[in-house]
């Protein structure tokens, strides 16, 4: 508001003179800054955020963020953190009278390490119906963890909310997304997600038969699949026990030669 000012003056006679003089002077209020920030809490390490002076009727600024300052800024700064940790600010303002405010926050801005984080599966392709296991790898610390959310396509159950879920079947083929969301007791969220991580296929029918039951040492054998599987593009992959002389493996014939006496898986 204004002041007024008067001055009585009185003389040696004991006469008095008052000189009085309205709204002399003005004093106007501090302006009382305030700010936002476009993040409080940086979960994947350093970033850039931006500030912004919500002070009205401003005509200077500064700013000092996380110990960098910034003069005759503008009314909105980016500025890069190179840090983890808690941020404080400072902004300090000048009205069109002069007259400055100040305001001083600490730890408006806490940035965390990005957390590392993997999960795998026993199997990761088969045939239906298939049975698989996962679980959670590469989790340095546990202890800053209290959730864990589980989805999986095309399974039995698609969701899981334990560290270890139980194993999951998959009655039909496809292929099938799995993704894994921790939650920390510092308020971040992390997500892994693996785009068709589980193949499954149709079952293929195999009968396997012998042109013949029983052989002389060195002579041949021949092992066919019965069933035709064209249609379902199956591919072969043969495995003997028994002691052989040489083995012939095609798409889906066995030719094998055997070298000893005994019985052949």
């Amino acid at each position: 508001g204004f002041i007024d000012i008067s001055c009585t003056i009185t003389y040696p006679d004991g006469s008095t003179c008052t000189v009085q003089h309205k709204n002399i002077v003005e004093v106007f209020t501090r302006p009382e800054p305030q700010f936002m920030v476009s993040r409080s809490l940086l979960c994947d390490g350093p970033d850039t955020v931006t500030l912004k002076d919500l002070t009205p009727n401003i005509a200077r600024r500064n700013w000092v963020i996380d110990g960098t300052n910034y003069t005759d800024a503008d009314e909105e700064q980016i500025h890069k953190l190179v840090t983890t940790g808690t941020k404080d600010i400072s902004l300090v303002v000048t009205d069109s009278n002069g007259c400055e405010g100040v305001l001083s926050e600490k730890e408006v801005i806490t940035v965390y390490p990005s957390l590392s984080y993997d999960f795998e599966a026993d199997v990761r392709q088969g045939c239906k119906p298939q049975v698989v296991n996962f679980q959670l790898k590469g989790l340095k610390d546990t202890s800053k963890v209290i959730a864990h959310f589980w989805e999986f396509s095309g399974a039995d159950f698609t969701s899981d909310n334990t560290k270890a879920p139980k194993q999951k079947q998959y009655f039909n083929a496809g292929e099938y997304d799995v993704s894994l969301q921790l939650q920390t007791n510092y308020g971040c969220t992390y997500n892994l997600r693996k785009n068709n991580y589980i193949r499954i296929g149709d079952t293929v029918q195999i009968e396997l038969n012998t042109d013949i039951e029983g052989v002389c040492i060195g002579d041949s054998i021949v092992v066919r699949n019965k069933v035709d599987n064209t249609n379902n593009l199956a591919s072969f992959n043969w495995k003997t026990s028994g002691t052989l002389h040489d083995t012939l493996k095609k798409q889906d014939e066995l030719i094998i030669i055997g070298q000893d006496t005994g019985y052949i898986d």
